[in-house]
C-alpha cells in the first residue's frame, strides 16, 4: 500500500517472483521498481517495465518478433505517456487523470470514481478490439 502524504510503501511487495539474486535491491519488499519509480514503472508494483517485455518474450515465444513488439508497445501504453517504457518516458502512474489505468485512486477521486474510470477503459479497450477484428485491422 502506498501512502501518499509520506511518499512511501507501507506494506512488502506480496510477490516473491520478482526477486533477483543478482540484484540485492530487488530483495528488499519495501521498494518499488527497485526503488528507481521515475524510469521504471508497473501498474501494481510487483515488476518494473522490462520485465513485462521478457515476460511476453517468454510467454509468447511462438508470435513473431514484431507481433511480440506489438504486444510490448500496448503494454508500455498503459505504463508510460508516449508508450516507450523507456527512462526518458512520463510514468502514467504520475499522471492524476490516468491514475485508474493503475488501480490507484488520486486525492480528489472516489474510490467509487477510480473503479468506475477503470471500468470504462477496459470496456473501451474491448469495444474498439473487437471492432478492429471485425473490421480486418489486427
Amino acid at each position: 500500500m502506498f501512502a501518499k502524504d509520506v511518499g512511501r510503501f507501507t506494506t512488502s511487495d506480496p510477490s516473491a517472483k520478482s526477486i533477483n539474486y543478482l540484484r540485492p535491491q530487488s530483495w528488499n519488499r519495501y521498494v518499488y521498481c527497485l526503488n528507481n519509480t521515475l524510469n521504471l514503472v508497473d501498474e501494481n508494483g510487483k515488476w518494473p517495465t522490462e520485465t513485462h517485455a521478457l515476460f511476453i518474450n517468454l510467454a509468447f515465444k511462438g508470435l513473431s518478433t514484431a507481433e511480440r513488439g506489438a504486444m510490448m508497445l500496448g503494454s508500455n501504453s498503459v505504463d508510460t505517456l508516449f508508450a516507450t517504457g523507456g527512462v526518458i518516458d512520463v510514468p502514467i502512474t504520475l499522471i492524476i487523470s490516468e491514475a485508474y489505468k493503475h488501480a490507484m485512486t488520486p486525492a480528489g477521486m472516489t474510490n467509487e470514481d477510480a473503479i468506475d474510470g477503470a471500468d470504462s477503459w477496459i470496456e473501451d479497450g474491448l469495444n474498439e478490439a473487437l471492432m478492429n477484428g471485425k473490421n480486418g485491422n489486427v
